[in-house]
């Protein structure tokens, strides 16, 4: 598989959903126990595991107490920390008593009408918010066809984001010794709106009986945030062991060009890399790729190939980059920012 460019990761952002107004799911048969209150307990211990074992990471949570956030809120907090990593925690709910198991979740376009519920029941917490389809740039989290703009979008972080859904996967059975319903994808807005590899997880069905009466014990919370711990101790492992180191062979002085974005760009262009090594455009990772441009990032660079506000050359453009760096994405930088909904909308819709 190939993978990402990372950095050590220093700073995890782990996101109870729900809180305050918005109760999410609710437990009939154990009292009433409210999604928010389960989600927000495995979250601090998760923290404190981390916290525990990691003298070197930073944990940083969107809430510690029982209030309301709005999805663009929660992903605020993350980029704002600039984060390595975006860990949200939630509880699954579906008509059928007898569903059962965790699923975690990345971005991506929904591959079965399940998945597309589960996306659509934790969207509809904007809903609650006053004139959100201002806020949310028209987006409908009951419309179906809300979605389809995921499909446009490449995921800059999911080959990370993969693996750490797989590492928690792995760990939800080792761990909990119960059921998980494997790694899937689906249209969470929160995840397409945070900078980072990110992982969405549903811990259990609270509409079952078992995994209610798990989820609602400290026993089963603690195994289950011991068992997000691990994920996260093998996803870090991994990640700062398996950094490729561009740039050794780089003797060239002819500098990358310095990327100046004006208010008003708004454009697509291809991601090649992130790396913390200042390279240059005839680096031998690049393969003869021009031009590059390179976009200062945290303690390292994002490095792009072309820019167009075509969508059909974008499109060839990663075809091209593709058959020399398979994992090359497209992203769309609108206003100085890395936010390819807003390109789409700029350039695709002229609005």
């Amino acid at each position: 598989m190939e993978f990402s460019f990372a950095q050590a990761v220093r700073k995890v952002v782990i996101d109870a959903g729900h809180g305050g107004k918005d109760s999410g799911t609710v437990a009939r048969t154990r009292k009433h126990q409210h999604e928010k209150v389960i989600a927000l307990a495995i979250a601090k211990k998760v923290g404190h595991y981390i916290e525990k074992n990691f003298s070197d990471v930073e944990v940083i949570y969107t809430r510690t107490k029982d209030v309301y956030l709005t999805l663009n809120q929660r992903a605020k907090v993350a980029n704002k920390a600039d984060a390595d990593l975006f860990i949200s925690i939630h509880v699954d709910a579906v008509g059928s008593r007898s569903v059962s198991g965790a699923s975690v979740y990345v971005l991506g376009l929904h591959r079965s009408e399940d998945n597309l519920k589960v996306a659509m029941r934790e969207n509809a917490v904007m809903l609650q918010e006053e004139d959100y389809k201002t806020k949310y740039a028209g987006f409908d989290p009951k419309d179906a066809e809300s979605y389809i703009i995921f499909s446009l979008m490449q995921n800059q972080y999911l080959n990370n984001s993969m693996t750490m859904a797989s590492f928690v996967d792995k760990h939800l059975k080792t761990k909990t010794k119960r059921h998980t319903k494997g790694v899937k994808q689906a249209g969470f807005y929160v995840l397409r709106e945070v900078g980072m590899p990110s992982v969405l997880i549903e811990t259990g069905y609270i509409t079952n009986s078992s995994d209610a009466d798990y989820l609602c014990s400290a026993t089963g919370q603690d195994k289950t945030a011991y068992a997000i711990y691990n994920a996260f101790r093998d996803y870090k492992s991994f990640v700062e062991n398996h950094t490729t180191d561009l740039g050794k062979e780089n003797m060239s002085q002819e500098k990358v060009t310095e990327a100046t974005i004006g208010d008003d760009d708004t454009y697509f262009t291809i991601q090649l890399a992130y790396s913390g090594k200042n390279l240059t455009e005839n680096d031998p990772y690049f393969k003869g790729l021009s031009p590059i441009f390179k976009y200062k990032k945290g303690n390292g660079y994002r490095y792009t190939y072309g820019r167009t506000k075509s969508y059909t050359k974008a499109l060839s453009l990663q075809q091209e980059a593709r058959a020399k760096i398979s994992d090359a994405y497209l992203v769309g930088f609108h206003q100085g920012e890395l936010n390819m909904a807003s390109v789409v909308r700029t350039i695709l819709n002229g609005k």
